[in-house]
């Protein structure tokens, strides 16, 4: 789409007629110089109206369509201009999204290209907040050499770039260990199950192996009986993530973005350790990405956790129990949430009375602790839950088991 100003065009032809008039009236060299100097400026001011952005095209180019939160983005603008007729001045505006505007000081590039085919102007955009961004179009601006004409084009130019959250490095959470050998592994469903002790027995169901088969039982009860065994080594993690809007106050709150980054990191250390992982995030739309453990599983959470908010007006709460039902027997249950109240303590109870690992990351922030708050974390030491509190957006590279740390509960 291209815009023109019709005030300039008839300035240059009243002035042509006027410098026409005036030599021809007047006569003499001086008269007729100004009107033949000023003729070729009015006939390359009238093409610049007519002709002045057409054929013009602009390509978007990024550094990366995917980055990290915090990282710098460099974007080149690479301008064509299939017809030879010079461009005294062009103006290009990239119309960023919102969130990037302030990351940026380049509103506006001007250069001169003249009679260039071809282009490349560049700008960057510093600590890229996480999100997924998306561009729709540039805006070009070019007129004549005294500013009669002016004209503006629109050029459809879409990009997208998603903004993974930041994580971190850490090299160490009990939860996934080396020890931790994990039923979820195919290839050691075996010696797991060798190293698990039967806790019981349940009827044959048709699949189940023959080495599985507990035959003193089935000789007793006249029927196939299965030996069940006490999963103690999966450690297979489904993550919780509290995006109660309640419980931060505001969609964009800076401690959502700890729960996001903290996410992400252990969501990263899992599967970097090829134990298989899922996630739980309740907002706007109910989303759960079932326990996996193969390569594209990081990026599916990432690509999730790149956009959302904290906009859930469902509980979270009732979002762990309505989930955590469905969950494989042995799977550990992570909560990442910025509330530690009665209410939380009364269900991480509730899951570990039904043997159900549960570990609790509070966002807790730079706040000092209510005494509900140091109530809550001494009920939660009796019951042997882990908690870890994060007090600061970097996080602890050796994550501790250690019940809880006496500073907290005194």
């Amino acid at each position: 789409m291209s815009l023109r100003s019709s005030t300039g065009l008839f300035t240059i032809l009243v002035l042509l007629l006027v410098t026409y008039a005036f030599a021809k009236f007047q006569g003499g060299f001086i008269s007729w110089f100004i009107f033949y100097t000023y003729a070729p400026v009015a006939f390359l001011a009238v093409l610049q109206y007519f002709f002045g952005l057409s054929g013009v095209t602009v390509e978007r180019e990024v550094s990366r369509e995917r980055c990290v939160a915090g990282e710098a983005l460099q974007v080149s603008l690479i301008v064509h201009n299939p017809y030879r007729l010079p461009l005294v001045y062009l103006v290009l505006a990239d119309h960023l999204p919102a969130q990037l505007k302030a990351r940026t000081s380049v509103k506006e590039i001007m250069v001169f290209p003249w009679f260039k085919r071809m282009f490349k102007v560049t700008y960057r955009i510093d600590e890229l907040p996480r999100g997924r961004y998306q561009w729709q179009r540039v805006e070009l601006k070019t007129g004549d050499w005294f500013g009669f004409v002016k004209c503006t084009k629109q050029v459809e130019a879409r990009q997208t770039v998603v903004v993974y959250p930041r994580y971190q490095e850490i090299f160490s959470w009990p939860v996934v260990n080396d020890r931790n050998t994990g039923l979820g592994r195919a290839r050691h469903v075996k010696k797991s199950e060798e190293m698990a002790s039967v806790i019981g027995t349940r009827e044959y169901v048709p699949g189940d192996r023959l080495a599985r088969i507990h035959w003193k039982a089935s000789a007793k009860s006249g029927g196939l009986k299965t030996k069940e065994f006490e999963h103690k080594l999966r450690r297979d993690v489904m993550l919780f993530l509290d995006r109660e809007k309640q419980a931060y106050g505001d969609e964009e709150h800076p401690l959502f973005e700890w729960a996001i980054s903290l996410t992400a990191t252990l969501v990263r250390y899992t599967l970097k350790h090829h134990f298989a992982c899922g996630l739980v995030s309740y907002g706007k739309t109910q989303t759960v990405l079932p326990l996996e453990r193969a390569g594209e599983q990081l990026y599916r959470i990432f690509d999730h956790l790149a956009h959302i908010k904290a906009d859930a007006a469902y509980p979270f709460i009732k979002t762990v129990l309505r989930e955590v039902a469905h969950l494989p027997q042995g799977t550990t249950v992570v909560i990442v949430s910025p509330v530690l109240n009665k209410k939380m303590t009364m269900m991480l109870a509730d899951l570990a009375y039904r043997k159900i690992q549960a570990e609790f990351f509070w966002i807790k922030g730079g706040r000092e602790m209510t005494s509900a708050e140091k109530d809550a974390l001494s009920v939660l030491n009796r019951e042997g839950i882990p908690v870890y509190p994060i007090t600061s957006p970097l996080f602890p590279s050796h994550l501790s088991r250690s019940e809880l740390n006496a500073s907290l509960v005194q």
